[in-house]
């Protein structure tokens, strides 16, 4: 296995939430962990679901979701997927 599929990659994440909805956005960088460099192109879903979103040129992501605890799974061609949990909160 090469050194780039074991090391993974990284989510970075910022996260903001409606105040009057219950709904919120992720937002974030998808980057390789070792280098540092954006993924371009790399898929973020829910998972379990369809509903997702594709990262820009820059590696940045951006998902309106519903409060509550979410599954996200990132991926790109070559790389090991990469899954996390979020807590979105109501306002």
């Amino acid at each position: 296995m090469t050194q780039k599929i074991a090391g993974l990659f990284a989510f970075m994440m910022v996260f903001s939430w409606s105040i009057f909805g219950q709904t919120g956005q992720i937002s974030g960088t998808i980057v390789d962990r070792l280098s540092g460099e954006p993924l371009p192109g790399a898929t973020v879903v829910v998972e379990g679901t369809t509903q997702g979103t594709t990262a820009d040129m820059d590696g940045r992501y951006t998902l309106s979701l519903s409060a509550g605890s979410i599954n996200l799974v990132a991926r790109y061609l070559g790389y090991i997927d990469n899954a996390i949990t979020v807590e979105l909160g109501a306002g």
